[in-house]
């Protein structure tokens, strides 16, 4: 009976050892999470004005093409004369007539 219990208690003692292993595991990936997440805090307010700022880039970008390039495009566009449409072909064409071949002349 003694042989049991102790062997029992080895058991659970080898269980909750390994459970103490897992959990250090676990708790250096969430101290590694953790430390990412306040990198990602510490360094928000750059990260998010390098996008503002690129977002308004864009934005101007957009704006100046619209009142440039894309302005004078649609004036050049208004101004130019369309281009007239090619006149209706008849409906039956003659097969053209080919010219005979000529013949070789036989020499004697």
């Amino acid at each position: 009976a003694a042989q049991e219990a102790h062997d029992a208690a080895k058991a659970t003692s080898e269980a909750a050892a390994e459970a103490l292993k897992e959990a250090k595991a676990a708790e250096a990936a969430a101290k590694a999470a953790s430390a990412a997440a306040k990198d990602a805090v510490k360094n928000f307010e750059k990260d998010e004005f390098q996008v503002v700022h690129k977002r308004d880039s864009a934005r101007q970008s957009l704006s100046d093409f619209r009142t440039g390039p894309l302005e004078l495009f649609k004036n050049l566009l208004e101004r130019s004369t369309p281009v007239p449409e090619p006149a209706a072909e008849p409906a039956e064409t003659p097969a053209p007539v080919e010219a005979p071949a000529e013949q070789p002349e036989a020499t004697a």
